[in-house]
């Protein structure tokens, strides 16, 4: 799990090919071409270090390929997603705006 400071964005690896089946989720995009660099293991968010990509490791990988489940990902978003929907739901209901 990567940060993006710069674009205010989190970061899955996931293997290739296996978001392309996720329904559309708002706030999220996948990438299916292109290069990601990824800082070494040692630039972490915890570190304090800084690489020149601009990115740090949340949890640095462990080993290789350092990739995420993608449908439990998908799952938690999704997830997610719905309890963002139904808090604003149930604060926009009194009155309350955020």
């Amino acid at each position: 799990m990567l940060e993006t400071p710069a674009r205010g964005a989190v970061e899955f690896i996931v293997t290739p090919g296996t978001a392309r089946t996720w329904p559309e989720l708002i706030g999220t995009r996948a990438t299916a071409r292109g290069v990601l660099r990824c800082p070494p293991p040692r630039v972490t968010v915890a570190s304090g270090l800084r690489s020149t990509g601009a990115r740090r490791w949340i949890v640095p990988p462990l080993c290789v390929p350092a990739t995420t489940d993608a449908d439990a990902l998908c799952e938690a978003v999704a997830a997610a997603l719905l309890d963002r929907a139904s808090a604003a739901l149930a604060l926009a209901g009194r009155g309350v705006r955020r």
